[in-house]
């Protein structure tokens, strides 16, 4: 296994893709119809994603004989802690995955987006609302701005295929009525099984 991965296999950053689509819908939006106008800002966006890839900063979750898993953030500012543990591919053991995170927004309206790929191929998209201000499961939603929020999940690979590769994940978490880009974080697990 490489000792370093390569931060040009994520693919594209979820922010790279929010700020595409928020660029197109201005566009919309101004009835802009000069490709050149058009052409240029995907230019610059372009390169602020090279920028963007080259300072992106990697993170070990966790790592075993069987196992690893990586992530990274699009927004440095708001860097959580997150553990796994323990740090195993059986399909029979639960991995207890823990977060704490201090938003810098109030929790009303939560909207989770999460897409997984294998190798590369999407395998998986869902899209979850979170809190919706009535009658939520999580205790976290309607936490204002500035409080800490602590998750605790109990998880298995029983829904992963019982295969070796990289799995890849992108998790975009948005708040609000406007759905506005507050959180995301693209996750990779390596199963060696």
């Amino acid at each position: 296994m490489k000792e370093e991965l390569d931060k040009a296999e994520f693919g594209m950053f979820p922010a790279q893709e929010h700020c595409a689509r928020r660029l197109y819908k201005c566009f919309r939006k101004s009835g802009t119809s000069d490709l050149s106008d058009m052409l240029l800002s995907l230019i610059l966006l372009c390169l602020l994603d090279l920028v963007f890839l080259e300072n992106a900063n990697m993170y070990k979750l966790c790592q075993s004989s069987t196992m690893e898993f990586y992530y990274t953030l699009c927004y440095e500012r708001s860097k959580p802690i997150i553990s796994i543990e323990p740090c195993a591919s059986s399909r029979q053991q639960k991995m207890n995955i823990s977060l704490t995170w201090i938003p810098t927004m109030d929790l009303h309206r939560l909207l989770l987006t999460v897409d997984v790929w294998y190798q590369s191929a999407k395998v998986s998209e869902t899209r979850m609302d979170i809190c919706t201000g009535v009658d939520d499961e999580f205790d976290f939603c309607g936490k204002l701005k500035g409080e800490t929020v602590h998750v605790r999940l109990e998880k298995g690979l029983e829904k992963f295929p019982p295969v070796k590769g990289k799995f890849t994940a992108n998790f975009n978490l948005y708040a609000g009525e406007e759905e506005e880009l507050v959180f995301c974080a693209t996750a990779i697990g390596i199963l060696m099984i």
